[in-house]
């Protein structure tokens, strides 16, 4: 078992609008609880959150990406999550990174907020869908 198994990567929604999980790619590992075709009420602080884990071979990583849609016409957002430990026994800490912490398309813009996990299923990624002037 790795660190960074049951990692949690949670969605807040803040946009007004339904958010639909366009698609899933798992780089390494799973994340469960999450569908594709799946949505986020629009209601202000609406969220979902899966478990990141690990799979046989992936050095106890666990990363990916989730295309999100919102609004209508759809604006599309790819938000990225990575749990790393800190070796290839899966050894803990458990570091989570992004690719970019803000991503950003028309006046939607979603932030990411991470935090490591110091024992077991810990580590963290929030990332908050909001509004923005344009």
């Amino acid at each position: 078992m790795s660190c960074c198994d049951a990692a949690t990567l949670t969605l807040i929604n803040n946009a007004g609008t339904t958010i639909t999980i366009s698609s899933i790619h798992t780089s390494e590992g799973t994340l469960r609880s999450f569908s594709n075709g799946g949505t986020i009420s629009g209601s202000y602080g609406s969220q979902q959150s899966g478990l990141a884990y690990s799979a046989g071979g992936s050095r106890g990583v666990a990363s990916g990406t989730l295309t999100i849609g919102l609004g209508n016409p759809a604006v599309s957002m790819q938000l990225t999550y990575d749990f790393t430990p800190k070796n290839n026994m899966g050894n803990c800490p458990c570091t989570s990174t992004v690719k970019s912490k803000s991503v950003t398309n028309g006046n939607f813009v979603a932030n990411a907020a991470v935090s490591n996990g110091s024992s077991d299923g810990k580590a963290a990624i929030t990332w908050t869908i909001s509004t923005q002037p344009l």
